[in-house]
């Protein structure tokens, strides 16, 4: 049974926005993902990994596009090798988080830290 008496969700959002420098929205429909990452000079992007496709079809998966980040987590769908490929071609330094959670809680609960040498073992959803 589900208590609303212990609701975590305004903790974590108010504990987050006290760590978090600016407050992003990706909203600008002419702005894409990898737009929003050099424009905002994000550091920490989380998505599932099918937006590395679409970063790729408009050939935005440079290190011109990544400069700022240094941490990119997936969760929902499987990272394959060739996103991978990708992210360590434009950035090698970076560090990529593959995890796992239940759809219905919005949460990950398992995680794999990828480096470029470690991108063998990648799959655990």
């Amino acid at each position: 049974l589900y208590s609303r008496s212990y609701d975590p969700v305004p903790i974590v959002r108010a504990e987050a926005r006290q760590h978090l420098q600016a407050d992003v929205h990706i909203g600008n429909r002419d702005e894409s993902s990898a737009e929003a990452i050099k424009n905002n000079k994000l550091t920490i992007w989380n998505s599932v990994p099918s937006v590395i496709d679409l970063m790729q079809r408009a050939n935005q998966m440079t290190k011109e596009h990544l400069s700022s980040l240094r941490l990119m987590t997936f969760c929902g769908e499987p990272l394959y090798k060739e996103h991978l490929d990708s992210i360590f071609s434009a950035k090698p330094q970076m560090i990529v988080h593959n995890t796992y959670g239940p759809t219905e809680a919005t949460v990950s609960c398992t995680i794999l830290e990828l480096r470029d040498a470690l991108k063998k073992r990648i799959l655990i959803n």
